[in-house]
């Protein structure tokens, strides 16, 4: 025997709560997209900075690209679970603080291992529809 949730509660987007959820995904969305181009921008600059080589600097992409890709699945399982506000905001504060964290890096090693760190909070936001 499977219980059965209620369904869930729709959003109008011309209400102000719908308006604020459209906003507040969208932004984390495009938050998490633009990493990725300013990532690929400023890999010159992180090479130089790290003294990384080419391999190391694919892998401070491909890692991120890596873990986000798969966890996109788990991400909305876990919304479903959990309630999917509650894992979008865990994702993007999980993005926030590895991004952060990335920043701290002081070898590519560390930066590559935080950069799949960070790509670990994204799907956890990709797949959230409030409420």
């Amino acid at each position: 025997m499977t219980a059965t949730l209620p369904p869930p509660e729709l959003l109008d987007r011309t209400s102000p709560r719908g308006r604020a959820v459209l906003v507040g995904l969208t932004l984390g969305s495009g938050v998490a997209i633009l990493d990725g181009s300013v990532v690929n921008v400023a890999l010159r600059s992180i090479g130089t900075e790290l003294g990384a080589s080419i391999a190391e600097l694919q892998w401070v992409v491909s890692g991120y690209l890596l873990a986000l890709a798969s966890l996109v699945l788990v991400g909305g399982a876990l919304g479903d679970r959990h309630g999917r506000r509650r894992v979008y905001l865990i994702g993007v504060g999980w993005f926030g603080v590895a991004s952060a964290l990335c920043a701290l890096a002081q070898t590519p090693t560390q930066l590559i291992a935080l950069r799949v760190l960070q790509g670990w909070g994204p799907p956890c936001s990709r797949r959230a529809r409030w409420p």
